[in-house]
């Protein structure tokens, strides 16, 4: 299974994971660390080297994100033991708006999720990912840059 950047966020189950999109919403027969930990298997790495490494890189200790591509960047929104756990892509997230205690994500086809984050956290979950998302096709712009130069000097 593989997820693609149509997905909007993901919810753990007992034993299973709902996975919502755009226009559909799947349940996978696994739970949402292991399948989260295939996703990045997908990319060459597992989910705790995804966790280590933003921790490395970034410095962040607490709600980590997972970067899984430049459309795919994972935020949970509650702590890992959670009943509740929640991933969203935040990729694909619109707008949020506070709403009393809680937080209301709009995606951008305009389904709504309620998240018990207050709206400044929630905020800082986003600003942070989107500067793992910029820092991240920066570094991608730059190594294809080199490789162009190399490919120029070997003709």
């Amino acid at each position: 299974m593989d997820l693609n950047v149509d997905v909007l966020y993901l919810t753990a189950n007992n034993r299973s994971t709902n996975i919502v999109y755009f226009n559909d919403t799947k349940i996978i027969n696994d739970s949402l660390y292991p399948f989260l930990n295939k996703i990045c298997l997908n990319e060459l790495t597992t989910y705790n080297g995804r966790i280590e490494a933003i921790r490395l890189v970034y410095n962040i200790h607490k709600f980590i994100p997972i970067y899984i591509n430049q459309n795919i960047i994972l935020q949970p929104l509650y702590q890992k033991r959670s009943w509740n756990q929640t991933f969203v892509n935040i990729c694909n997230i619109k707008e949020v708006k506070k709403d009393r205690l809680n937080s209301l994500i709009i995606f951008k086809n305009n389904l709504q999720l309620i998240a018990e984050v207050p709206y400044l956290k929630l905020k800082q979950y986003i600003e942070k990912c989107k500067f793992i998302q910029k820092d991240q096709l920066n570094k991608i712009t730059e190594r294809n840059i080199l490789l162009w130069q190399r490919k120029i000097l070997e003709t």
